[in-house]
């Protein structure tokens, strides 16, 4: 497989990335539901518009993520990306990432009238895989 089909594979079958951001030195780590955007090579992500990742990715918009694999498989790396808010809208990827894990509608219940969707865009990731590692570009 085509380092690019491997890593649009990867991200399709990835429910969840733990996703960093820094604000003034200071690292932040989450753990994100998502949805891959193929066509575009964006990571699509839900969350509320008064968390406080909001504020901090108004004031640093570059981000790093891994894949938080599910079992034995290969895992992502990015540095170097951009956060952004999405067009893609909740109703457009809910039933994806609802399907990915159930347990994401009590979360999403939770934003209510909240919600705002970001996307993380990048152009160069890292595959990691049995000490194997493979960059690919976009």
């Amino acid at each position: 497989m085509e380092p690019k089909e491997q890593l649009a594979e990867v991200m399709k079958n990835t429910s969840l990335i733990a996703l960093a951001s820094s604000v003034e030195d200071l690292p932040n780590v989450r753990i994100l539901d998502i949805f891959f955007d193929e066509k575009q090579n964006v990571v699509v992500f839900p969350t509320s518009a008064l968390s406080l990742k909001v504020k901090e990715f108004e004031a640093n918009d570059t981000v790093a993520f891994t894949t938080i694999p599910q079992g034995p498989g290969p895992v992502v790396r990015v540095q170097n990306a951009t956060v952004s808010k999405s067009d893609w809208s909740i109703d457009e990827i809910k039933d994806t990432l609802i399907a990915h894990r159930p347990g994401f509608e009590m979360m999403l219940k939770g934003f209510g009238e909240n919600v705002v969707v970001y996307e993380v865009s990048f152009t160069k990731a890292l595959i990691a895989e049995k000490g194997q590692k493979t960059i690919v570009e976009l």
